[in-house]
C-alpha cells in the first residue's frame, strides 16, 4: 500500500525540469504571451505629456526660540511625506479640479471619478534623504498639463495656508484651555497645602529642628543628670548596706561615719564631738577612781545615751538615703514616659511634614506646569504667522516636449516576466495532462518503494561504456543498493528486474546491472527470462538459439554461454522454435535457480513487463530481490499501478525501483 507523501514546494530545479520536459508548448506560450505584452500597451494606452515641478521645504523666516529645543526647526523625513499626502489629498484635488481647465479634457468629462483620474496622472515622488518633492502631471496636451499642475500646486499652497491657520488657532485655544484647568489646580494646590499647615500647627518643616526636637534634647539632657544622681545614690546605699553587714556595733558604727553624706551630717558632728568629750572625762575619771565610783557609772551611761543617740542618727541618715534614691527612681520613670511621649509626637509631626511635602510637590508641579504653558502659549502667539515648514515650488511648472508613455525598458521587463510566467504554467498543465511518470516522488507515492538509483538516459545503451562516469556511478551505486541487506537479512544474490511497462529498458538496464556485477569482481549470471521478447543474446552477440526455453522443457545439458563478458555467462531466452510462457510453471525453473546459487555469487533475471503478466510472480518467487525499473516521462502511471497490484503476494521482496532518466536538454 503506498505510502502518504506530504507536498513539497516546488523548487528551481524542477521548474527547469518541467520546461525542459516541455520545452516546446512553453516555448510557444512564451513568444505568444511576450508579444502581446509588448505589443498590447502601446496600442491601448494614449500617448501623454507629462509636466514637472520641484517642492522643497521652507528654510526662511525662523520662529524666536523662547526655550532650548534642539529639534526646533528641523524637517524630518517624516513630515515631507506628510506633505506629499496633502499634495495628493482628495481636498487639493477637487480645489485643483474646479480651478484648472482640466475639466476640459474628454478624458475627464467622460471618467466617473475625475478625481481617482487625476490621482492616477499626478505623481509626487519624495528624494531620498532631502527635503524635496518632485511633482509630475500627465495630460494629452503638454499646455494643458502645465495649466493643470500649476493649479494642484496652487491649491496645495492654500491648503497648507489655511490648514496653518488653523491648526495655530486650535493650538492657542487647546493651550488657553489647559491654563485654565492648571491654574484651578494650582490654586486648590495652594489652599489645601494651606489649610494642612493651619490645621496641624506646622511652623517648621525641618524634621530635626522644631519645637519637639527642643523638648526631646531637654529631657535627655535632664535624664542625662539624674542617671549620675542615681549612680551617686546607688554607691552610698551599697557602703550603707555593706556596713550593715559587720556584727561589731563600734565597727558597724565607724564604717557609716566614713560615709561623707552621714558624717557631713551637722547633728552627726555635734553628737560625735559630745561623744569625744565623754570619752574624754571618762579616761580621766578612770585614772582617779575605780570602775564601781558612781562618777564612772555616771559617765558610762552619758556614753551609751550618746552612742545610742549617734545609732539613731546614722539609721535616720540611712533611711533618707534610701528615700532619696527612691525619688529619683521615680523621676527617672517620670522623664522616660515624658521622653516616649514626646517621641510619639515627633512621629507623628513627621509624617505631617511627608504630606506636607507631598501637598507642595503638587503646587510646585502645578506651578512648573502653569509656566511651561504660558511659554508655550506666548511662543505660539508669536509663530502663529510663521510657517517654516511650507513646502514651495522652485520656479515654474516645466511641460515635457517630448510624449510619454510607457517606456522601452518597462515594457522589456514586463514582457519577459509575462513570457516566463506563460512558460511555466504551460508547462505546468501539460505535466498535470500527461499521465505518464515523471519523477521519484511520483513512483514513490504509488509503491512506497524507495529510490534505490536515478539512471542517466545514456543506461539504455546495453554497450559497458556507454554513458561515461555518470552512468558507470549510477549502475555501481545500484548494484551496492541491491547487495545491502535490509534489517540483518542475508545480501541479494537472485534479483529479479521487472518493468513496469515494455517500454521501459529492461534489457538494456539488466545487461548493464549484470555488467556492473562483474565489474565488481562477482561471478555473474545474466537470465533472460522473457520468453515472449528475447533480447540479451542479440545484445551481447551471442549466436547460439537454445537457452531457458528449452532447459524449462527438459532439454538435457543445457549451460550457460560462459564469458559474454569478464566474470559475466549469460543464459539467453531460446526457444527458437516457439517457447511458451507455460514453461516458467516448471519444476526445473527453482531446482536450476537452486543449481545457479552454488556456482554464481550474483544472477540478474530479467522477466517480461509487469503490468500485463504473470511471469514476474514464477519468477520473484525463486529469487531474493525484486528491481521495479520506470522509465521517466515513458511509463504510464497506470502501468505503473497495474505492476503494483500484481506485485502483492511478493511486496516483501521489492527493495526499491531505479528511475531512467529523461535526455538533458
Amino acid at each position: 500500500m503506498a505510502r502518504d507523501q506530504e507536498a513539497t514546494p516546488l523548487q528551481i530545479a524542477d521548474i527547469r525540469a518541467m520546461l525542459s520536459r516541455r520545452r516546446r508548448p512553453a516555448l510557444a506560450a512564451a513568444v505568444a504571451i511576450g508579444l502581446l505584452v509588448a505589443v498590447l500597451p502601446s496600442l491601448l494606452l494614449p500617448p501623454l505629456y507629462r509636466a514637472e515641478a520641484t517642492l522643497t521645504a521652507g528654510r526662511g523666516i525662523k520662529a524666536i526660540e523662547l526655550q532650548r529645543d534642539p529639534l526646533a526647526g528641523l524637517v524630518p523625513d517624516q513630515l515631507v511625506s506628510t506633505q506629499r499626502e496633502l499634495l495628493t489629498s482628495q481636498a487639493v484635488l477637487e480645489d485643483a479640479l474646479a480651478m484648472s481647465a482640466l475639466r476640459s479634457n474628454p478624458t475627464y468629462a467622460a471618467a466617473a471619478d475625475p478625481v481617482m483620474l487625476l490621482r492616477k496622472r499626478l505623481g509626487a515622488m519624495v528624494v531620498k534623504g532631502s527635503w524635496v518633492i518632485n511633482a509630475s502631471l500627465d495630460d494629452e496636451d503638454p499646455v494643458r498639463a502645465r495649466d493643470g499642475l500649476q493649479a494642484v500646486l496652487d491649491a496645495f499652497a492654500n491648503r497648507q495656508a489655511s490648514d496653518h491657520r488653523a491648526r495655530s488657532e486650535q493650538d492657542l485655544a487647546t493651550i488657553a484651555r489647559q491654563i485654565d484647568a492648571v491654574s484651578q489646580r494650582l490654586a486648590t494646590a495652594r489652599m489645601a497645602e494651606a489649610g494642612f499647615r493651619s490645621a496641624h500647627a506646622i511652623a517648621s518643616i525641618n524634621p530635626d529642628q522644631n519645637h519637639l526636637t527642643t523638648r526631646i534634647a531637654n529631657v535627655a539632657e535632664r535624664l542625662a543628670q539624674l542617671d549620675d544622681r542615681i549612680a551617686a545614690s546607688s554607691a552610698l546605699i551599697q557602703q550603707a548596706r555593706a556596713a550593715q553587714q559587720l556584727t561589731d556595733p563600734k565597727q558597724r558604727q565607724a564604717a557609716m561615719l566614713r560615709i561623707d553624706t552621714i558624717s557631713s551630717l551637722t547633728v552627726v558632728g555635734i553628737l560625735q564631738t559630745e561623744l569625744f568629750r565623754l570619752e574624754g572625762q571618762e579616761a580621766e575619771l578612770a585614772s582617779k577612781y575605780l570602775e564601781k565610783h558612781p562618777r564612772r557609772i555616771e559617765i558610762a551611761n552619758h556614753l551609751a545615751a550618746k552612742r545610742a543617740q549617734l545609732d539613731e542618727t546614722i539609721t535616720a541618715a540611712q533611711v533618707s538615703i534610701e528615700v532619696a534614691h527612691t525619688a529619683l527612681l521615680e523621676q527617672r520613670r517620670q522623664l522616660d514616659e515624658t521622653a516616649r511621649m514626646l517621641q510619639g509626637e515627633l512621629n507623628v509631626y513627621r509624617e505631617r511634614l511627608i504630606e506636607l511635602q507631598q501637598l507642595g510637590q503638587e503646587t510646585a508641579t502645578q506651578q512648573r506646569m502653569l509656566d511651561a504653558l504660558m511659554t508655550q502659549q506666548a511662543q505660539t502667539r508669536s509663530t502663529a504667522d510663521i510657517d517654516d515648514r511650507r513646502m514651495t515650488v522652485q520656479g515654474e511648472p516645466r511641460s515635457s516636449p517630448v510624449r510619454r508613455g510607457i517606456g522601452l525598458l518597462p515594457t522589456l521587463v514586463l514582457a519577459t516576466v509575462a513570457a516566463a510566467a506563460a512558460a511555466v504554467i504551460t508547462a505546468s498543465l501539460a505535466d498535470a495532462i500527461d499521465r505518464n511518470v515523471r519523477n521519484a516522488a511520483a513512483i514513490e507515492a504509488v509503491t512506497g518503494l524507495r529510490c534505490l538509483a536515478a539512471l542517466p538516459a545514456s543506461t539504455l545503451d546495453a554497450d559497458a561504456d556507454a554513458g561515461g562516469v555518470a552512468a558507470a556511478d549510477a549502475l555501481r551505486a545500484l548494484a551496492a543498493a541491491l547487495r545491502l541487506a535490509p534489517d540483518g537479512a542475508a545480501p541479494a544474490q537472485v534479483v529479479v528486474v521487472a518493468a513496469a511497462s515494455p517500454a521501459d529498458g529492461s534489457a538494456a538496464i539488466s545487461t548493464r546491472l549484470a555488467a556492473a556485477f562483474a565489474q565488481s569482481g562477482l561471478r555473474t549470471l545474466l537470465v533472460d527470462a522473457d520468453l515472449g521478447d528475447p533480447r540479451h543474446a542479440a545484445l551481447l552477440g551471442d549466436q547460439r538459439s537454445d537457452g531457458l526455453a528449452e532447459l524449462l522443457a527438459g532439454t538435457p545439458d543445457m549451460a550457460p554461454t560462459a564469458g559474454v563478458r569478464q566474470n559475466l555467462d549469460l543464459m539467453p531466452a531460446g526457444g527458437a522454435n516457439g517457447a511458451s510462457a507455460d514453461l516458467l510453471h516448471s519444476h526445473c525453473l527453482p531446482e536450476w535457480i537452486a543449481h545457479c546459487r552454488t556456482s554464481y555469487d550474483a544472477v540478474v533475471i530479467r522477466c517480461a513487463p509487469a503490468d500485463d503478466t504473470a511471469d514476474v510472480l514464477l519468477l520473484g518467487g525463486v529469487a531474493d530481490a525484486i528491481l521495479l525499473l520506470a522509465r521517466q516521462g515513458a511509463t504510464p502511471v497506470d502501468a505503473l499501478d497495474a505492476a503494483w497490484a500484481r506485485l502483492e503476494p511478493l511486496r516483501s521482496r521489492c527493495r526499491g525501483f531505479t528511475l531512467v532518466q529523461q535526455p538533458a536538454g
